[in-house]
């Protein structure tokens, strides 16, 4: 997870670190890693949407990246749901949201379904927005 706080005049490789309960945070990109476990899509949402709504005054942008264990085949609906209402609560928050796709898993192609799934949601629901 990382988040842009907007400030003028800023070196492109500033980098805070800053966990997902920080709620203030230095202006540059601020980021870490999460504290819930891979797998555990809902605690990644949670902790996204908790900390981009914690700092949203002077945010730039909101960015979000799965694990490779976050999405899969019993679990996509899930993820696509709660990802969905993370994204609107902070759009409707004025929070610019970048989204990433999930990874494929290289040596494991049959879990590689879900994921592809996934990003065909994410390019057809976030048309608009900018995804990687």
């Amino acid at each position: 997870m990382a988040i842009w706080k907007t400030a003028p005049k800023l070196s492109a490789s500033s980098f805070e670190y800053a966990d997902s309960h920080a709620t203030s945070l230095a202006a540059g990109l601020n980021g870490g890693l999460f504290s819930s476990n891979n797998g555990d899509y809902a605690g990644k949402i949670a902790e996204f949407r908790n900390m981009a709504l914690a700092n949203r005054t002077g945010l730039g942008v909101a960015i979000m990246k799965f694990g490779y264990a976050d999405i899969v085949a019993d679990k996509l609906a899930g993820a696509q749901t709660e990802y969905l209402a993370a994204v609107n609560a902070l759009k409707a928050q004025g929070v610019r949201v970048l989204h990433v796709t999930p990874p494929l898993v290289y040596n494991a192609p049959d879990e590689n379904a879900p994921k592809l799934q996934m990003r065909g949601w994410m390019m057809s629901t976030f048309a608009q927005d900018t995804i990687f």
